[in-house]
């Protein structure tokens, strides 16, 4: 049985020390502040500690989120932009190829949603920043996500790298010795 006590400090101090590290690399449209890691980490708890977890989380939510922009109450509306930040976040390579691209839909859904709250809700600016933020934050759960991880695909760590210039992967790819022409630099 997890600790959520400890889960929840795990969370919280890794996702710190993912933004300390890539400080330098972050493009943040908004400032990043305790309240946004606080509720990363309450996305994270959620949803990594229930049923949802083992679930198969390969349909697109575009059409619901069309629905739901109609008539909805904020908590169902934040509920689909919660899902769509830890999909995106927790499960970089998991994406089914069968759609085109899978990954832009959950990102497309999550950000208008969060921006949506963010017009409806108050207060406002925790949905304006993960909105706005929403790739940088998905990039930093896949990064505690992936950070441990032994035994990666090079394809699907390429693919990823090449669709989020997430600096984790490229640093992965530079330890396989592939690296893209315009990383040497770095």
């Amino acid at each position: 049985m997890i600790n959520p006590e400890r889960l929840e400090s795990f969370f919280r101090q890794e996702l710190y020390q993912i933004i300390q590290k890539r400080k330098d690399y972050l493009n943040v449209e908004t400032d990043i502040v305790t309240q946004d890691i606080d509720y990363l980490t309450g996305v994270l708890l959620r949803f990594v500690d229930t049923a949802q977890f083992k679930a198969n989380f390969t349909s697109t939510p575009l059409f619901e989120l069309a629905l739901k922009q109609r008539s909805v109450s904020k908590a169902e509306l934040q509920g689909l932009a919660d899902f769509c930040l830890w999909r995106v976040g927790f499960f970089p390579f998991g994406f089914n190829q069968r759609h085109t691209p899978p990954r832009k839909n959950f990102v497309v859904v999550g950000k208008s949603a969060y921006l949506r709250l963010s017009d409806i809700s108050h207060p406002a600016l925790i949905f304006l920043s993960l909105g706005k933020n929403f790739l940088l934050f998905a990039n930093l759960i896949s990064e505690l996500r992936l950070q441990n991880i032994t035994d990666i695909d090079i394809m699907e760590l390429w693919e990823f790298w090449e669709e989020t210039e997430n600096q984790f992967a490229a640093e992965q790819l530079r330890k396989m010795n592939v690296v893209p022409r315009h990383l040497k630099k770095m």
